[in-house]
């Protein structure tokens, strides 16, 4: 999703669900490529709302009822916290839209990612803008792949994999 923020253009990168899918390390790499390298600046979310089908925590997709305040379905409720929650998202992706701005007035502030701080905004019971979660387990995910990149680019490891 893009929009501008004070005539510059920015990007809103989901990290929509708790670890336990690679998806997560992807688009977090991806908003620190879009804030090395890109013309946009990157938004970083992390739902992790419990629901009455997921009470550890939101499963993938659980967040899109309570964008569009449709809850009640699959992996949302409709109690008080779960529709302030809803009422939050919401807002947040209507000034996205109106004005390329997440943030607006009565909102908890929503900071640009940036790699030295990782900060998401985690949209869960206590709404707020956090380190982001997991972030040393997501390092030596991070740092296994690099490994396993570097053995597949020199070739070493290669007798491994026939055996």
């Amino acid at each position: 999703m893009r929009g501008i923020i004070a005539g510059q253009p920015v990007v809103l990168v989901s990290l929509a669900y708790r670890l336990g899918a690679f998806g997560f390390l992807a688009h977090l790499d991806w908003a620190k490529l879009q804030t090395r390298k890109g013309k946009y600046k990157a938004f970083v979310y992390y739902f992790d709302h419990p629901a009455p089908t997921s009470p550890d925590g939101a499963s993938h997709a659980a967040e899109i009822g309570y964008v569009f305040g449709n809850l009640g379905g699959w992996g949302s409720g409709t109690n008080p916290e779960d529709l302030g929650l809803s009422d939050l998202r919401s807002s947040y992706w209507v000034n996205f839209a109106k004005t390329g701005d997440l943030n607006g007035s009565g909102l908890p502030n929503w900071p640009a990612f940036t790699e030295p701080e990782m900060t998401a905004m985690c949209l869960s019971q206590e709404p707020a803008a956090r380190p982001l979660p997991n972030l040393e387990k997501l390092k030596a995910i991070d740092a296994y792949f690099a490994w396993r990149r570097e053995q597949a680019h020199t070739g070493a490891g290669e007798e491994h994999v026939r055996q």
